[in-house]
């Protein structure tokens, strides 16, 4: 009997243990889900805004999710929420556009910079990714 009690002891700790794993795997995949995520807008934040950056006067120039670009068009989609669960919570981004001669606007010939930082918070943390591009001014 004695044996038997131990057996079930044994069995129970391995169980929770599992289910400890299980736990501690579902948050890192949701994790991983959130990041890329993240890096897929702020890739398509960052074609958009090489396109634009591409024309002559557009460099000088910061956005966020919630503001439009400069002459009122909208420059990109507020971000929604993203990961697929309650628990993930509404991205933002920043874009940024500066010309590479210093200035606020671009010249022809010219390149510039251009920035996009997508933001979010997981579990009270703040995340975030951040990509680069540059776009030679037409």
């Amino acid at each position: 009997m004695i044996e038997l009690m131990i057996a079930v002891l044994v069995v129970s700790v391995g169980m929770l243990a599992m289910v400890s794993m299980l736990d501690a795997d579902m948050r890192t995949n949701k994790t991983s889900e959130r990041r890329m995520d993240a890096s897929a807008m702020a890739q398509s934040i960052l074609q958009e805004a090489v396109s634009r950056a591409s024309v002559a006067g557009y460099a000088g120039v910061t956005l966020t999710s919630q503001q439009p670009a400069p002459g009122g068009e909208t420059f990109y989609q507020p971000l929604t929420r993203f990961g697929g669960s309650a628990a993930a919570t509404a991205a933002t981004a920043v874009v940024t556009i500066t010309s590479s001669l210093g200035g606020a606007t671009s010249q022809a010939g010219s390149s510039s910079h251009v920035r996009v930082v997508v933001n979010w918070q997981e579990r009270g943390v703040p995340k975030q990714v951040e990509l680069r591009g540059q776009a030679v001014t037409q």
